[in-house]
């Protein structure tokens, strides 16, 4: 049996979808003055003072916290609806042929669970991500449920959800990004970078 993982940002679609998500959810104007609130967080980050986890849990509690987990979802919902103009079609189709020929296929990203969900229920995809969280009110919460899913936690996640050796093919597919996940493949024309 084939098991494929495939990274989302940068290889299944073509941008950032924290970016694409937080577009879609505020206005122009909205998302323009959160970033100049953000600023200071942003040059934080860039001196490496922050982490890249602390750094993504400040932005998205600061473009998501008065929201329910309802709304979020409502949001994702349409969201997944337009993402198709960034697909990057070579992967997206490769992933598709994948399915179809029987292989499980597993989205891994550091993005947020709640506009991934819709993703990969319309194609039948599992997914391990980064998890929300919310607050006993039901508002988004100010810390991910998980840590960031990426680099080695990648390879972490997916090895503590999957018995490997139950596959006879494992296909990764990721970006300069993925390296601990890309290593998990079977052989090396199964390790695709994109």
């Amino acid at each position: 049996m084939t098991i494929a993982f495939v990274d989302f940002d940068h290889t299944l679609i073509s941008k950032d979808s924290l970016l694409l998500f937080i577009n879609h959810v505020h206005s122009k104007s909205r998302v323009l003055l959160g970033w100049i609130l953000l600023s200071p967080l942003m040059l934080a980050y860039y001196l490496k003072i922050i982490s890249t986890q602390q750094f993504k849990e400040k932005v998205l509690f600061h473009f998501l916290k008065k929201m329910s987990k309802d709304e979020i979802t409502e949001k994702a919902i349409s969201f997944n609806k337009k993402l198709h103009k960034y697909y990057n079609t070579e992967v997206y189709n490769q992933t598709l042929s994948l399915k179809t020929k029987g292989a499980k296929v597993v989205v891994v990203s550091a993005s947020l669970n709640s506009w991934l969900e819709p993703f990969c229920e319309q194609h039948g995809f599992d997914l391990i991500s980064t998890e929300a969280s919310f607050n006993a009110k039901g508002l988004y919460a100010k810390h991910f449920k998980t840590p960031n899913c990426k680099g080695a936690d990648k390879k972490k996640r997916i090895t503590e959800k999957y018995t490997l050796e139950d596959y006879t093919d494992i296909i990764c597919i990721g970006n300069k990004d993925d390296k601990e996940m890309l290593n998990l493949a079977s052989s090396e024309e199964n390790s695709i970078l994109v």
